[in-house]
């Protein structure tokens, strides 16, 4: 068995639900995770194919890799991969006429202290904020054509002084912020951009989303949880209190631990149960 895929679920129109796709041969199955106790054994972390017209097809090697989540001839193969890291110059002109029809909004999005601006398709905005594990997000601007949304993110990127990408170890680092007191911050960053150039993208009514609710953050006190290294042969054993983006928290009898469910991609799975 194989975790092939972490993801926020959407299961009804304001729900969302964490949880690990498992791929068993030419099955699969899921793995709930908020509230829920669990018991498995890591293995081996291994390829996880690559996407073509849509749909993932295996590692035709199933090769043993250490890092990421493609050996070198699937991330070759992948049609997705290149438009991950666009920053506005085209990288996948396969995908370009595709890209340049749909319409995306810019956001910004509060991690505790820590602001990022980024963009989404406009049908999935709140569901990639959550995604991502964000505290708060505002959407800013819509904009026809996805490479001149990376343009503009990258302009705002350099204007604002702030992150287009947040690793899981800095997410893990800002969780426990009081992000409320920080939210002025984005206040602040659309009144800087409404005095700016930017203003000609701006949308009338800049709305503001909490989006804390959903992650269930308890509060530890002084004593914050500790992050667990991934290996092989690990056992990840107890129940999950709370999933913030890719990071959730886990209960043992004593402890607590923070794991990167990202890190778990790829890895080879034994249930204990």
């Amino acid at each position: 068995m194989l975790i092939s895929e972490f993801r926020w679920k959407r299961i009804e129109k304001d729900n969302y639900e964490p949880e690990f796709v498992i791929k068993n041969e030419n099955k699969e199955f899921v793995i709930p995770l908020m509230y829920n106790e669990i018991n498995f054994s890591l293995g081996d972390k291994f390829c996880i194919g690559y996407i073509k017209n849509g749909i993932r097809y295996p590692c035709p090697q199933n090769k043993k890799i250490e890092n990421g989540y493609q050996c070198e001839i699937c991330k070759h193969l992948d049609e997705i991969l290149p438009c991950t890291s666009c920053i506005g110059y085209c990288r996948n002109i396969l995908k370009r006429s595709e890209c340049m029809n749909k319409n995306y909004y810019i956001y910004i999005a509060l991690f505790g202290n820590l602001l990022k601006v980024g963009i989404s398709r406009d049908s999935r905005l709140k569901h990639r904020l959550i995604e991502q594990g964000a505290d708060f997000g505002a959407k800013i601007a819509h904009i026809k054509d996805g490479r001149i949304a990376r343009l503009y993110e990258q302009k705002i990127k350099r204007f604002l002084r702030i992150e287009d990408k947040v690793i899981g170890y800095k997410k893990f680092q800002n969780m426990f912020f009081d992000s409320c007191s920080h939210v002025k911050n984005i206040q602040k960053a659309v009144e800087d951009l409404k005095k700016s150039s930017f203003k000609e993208i701006f949308l009338n009514n800049i709305e503001i989303y909490d989006l804390r609710k959903y992650y269930n953050l308890v509060s530890f006190g002084e004593t914050k949880p500790k992050m667990l290294k991934i290996r092989s042969g690990l056992v990840i054993s107890g129940k999950v209190v709370s999933v913030k983006g890719n990071v959730f928290i886990l209960k043992t009898n004593s402890e607590f631990f923070c794991i990167n469910a990202n890190e778990l991609i790829g890895r080879e799975l034994k249930l204990n149960y």
